[in-house]
């Protein structure tokens, strides 16, 4: 794919509209597969380890298939190339767009420096609330139960 999506991308070389308006569109694209990847696994059983009734560890040949379908879903979400090309593509559009902009060869260099911070920190604070959001919706779920 990169020979093809390198020539393709080549082509709009000094267009910073068309790429901002294509990793706009990549980045949609991917938090739509993210919602519906959430959505379509985020009651499956994880892994018991201990009984949830006596509280006895459970043999490996027992809880190895209670989360079998979690682990084929994000296998596949890793492993399976329609997902991670998205990625890749993101990355590559984003060098083209970095290369079409050319940010350090402008007066305002600075500016675009805070602004990769502050992406950077985007990232960073995204990851910390797609962790925690696990631990969220576990304390709302029992409390809802109780």
């Amino acid at each position: 794919i990169f020979p093809s999506m390198y020539n393709g991308l080549f082509r709009w070389r000094s267009n910073t509209k068309r790429f901002l308006q294509l990793i706009t569109g990549l980045l949609v694209v991917n938090y739509i597969l993210l919602i519906v990847t959430w959505f379509s696994v985020k009651d499956a059983n994880g892994y018991t380890h201990y009984d949830p009734e006596t509280g006895n560890a459970q043999p490996v040949s027992e809880y190895n298939k209670d989360a079998f379908m979690h682990n084929a879903v994000v296998l596949g979400w890793y492993l399976f190339s329609p997902f991670w090309i998205l990625y890749f593509v993101v990355g590559a559009c984003t060098a083209f767009l970095y290369d079409a902009y050319r940010p350090t060869e402008k007066v305002n260099a600075r500016y675009w420096g805070y602004v990769a911070d502050g992406c950077s920190l985007v990232i960073l604070i995204w990851s910390i609330c797609l962790v925690s959001v696990s631990v969220w919706y576990a304390t709302v779920k029992e409390g809802f139960q109780s």
